[in-house]
C-alpha cells in the first residue's frame, strides 16, 4: 500500500514516519506490516507451486562468477565507494 498508493518505498516510509508524517506511519509502516503478515500466510502454498516450476539449485554470485567471496566483497565495496564519490563530486 505504501509504495503503490503513497509513493513510499520502505526506506523513505521509515524516514517520513520518523519525521512525523502520519500517512507514512499508517500507510507505509502499516502496509509493510500487513504485507509481511499476508506473505507469511500465503508463502507455504505459493512456494510449493513455484518449486514445481524447476530446479533452481543453490547457485550463488560467487559460483556464477567463479570467484571467491572476498573478491566479490572487495569488488562491490569499490563500486559503492566509486558511486558515492561520484555523487558527492556531482553535488548530490
Amino acid at each position: 500500500m505504501g509504495l503503490t498508493i503513497l509513493g513510499y518505498c520502505p526506506g523513505t516510509s521509515a524516514g517520513a514516519a520518523g519525521q512525523g508524517a502520519l500517512d507514512a506511519l499508517f500507510g507505509g509502516i502499516g502496509g509493510m506490516v500487513a504485507g509481511g503478515m499476508i506473505y507469511t500466510r500465503i508463502y507455504p502454498r505459493v512456494s510449493k507451486e513455484i518449486h514445481r516450476w524447476g530446479d533452481f539449485g543453490q547457485l550463488t554470485l560467487t559460483e556464477l562468477l567463479n570467484i571467491q567471496i572476498p573478491a566479490v566483497m572487495l569488488g562491490l565495496t569499490v563500486c559503492v565507494l566509486l558511486l558515492f564519490t561520484t555523487l558527492e563530486l556531482a553535488g548530490f
